[in-house]
């Protein structure tokens, strides 16, 4: 629910405030989630240590898909606007998928 309102948020007004801001507070909003994430424990409460950073987390990552997609397709041509649409979505994908590969490896006992 936290991606789809700062997605909502950001998409609403990214055309008065400019994506620079958005993708500066996205991109913050994800740090201060993954700092409320590292403290986490295996057998703790997921509500209460889980939760908040990652709302926060999701909150932020909204405008950030927001800014890259209105970013990238904001000064091409229309003859354009597919296949710049298709790489910016398979980078996101790419992107998110190495972020967990690498991540697990990290967290996962040696």
């Amino acid at each position: 629910m936290a991606l789809l309102i700062g997605a909502v948020a950001a998409g609403r007004l990214v055309g008065r405030i400019g994506t620079r801001p958005f993708a500066v507070v996205g991109l913050a909003l994800v740090a201060i989630g993954n700092a409320l994430l590292i403290g986490v424990s295996a057998g703790g409460n997921v509500y209460a240590e889980a939760l908040p950073g990652v709302t926060v987390f999701a909150l932020g990552g909204g405008p950030l898909f927001v800014c890259a997609t209105t970013s990238a397709l904001g000064r091409i041509g229309l003859h354009e606007v597919g296949l710049v649409s298709g790489i910016v979505n398979t980078f996101n994908q790419l992107g998110a998928a190495i972020c967990v590969a690498v991540a697990s490896t990290v967290a996962a006992p040696s």
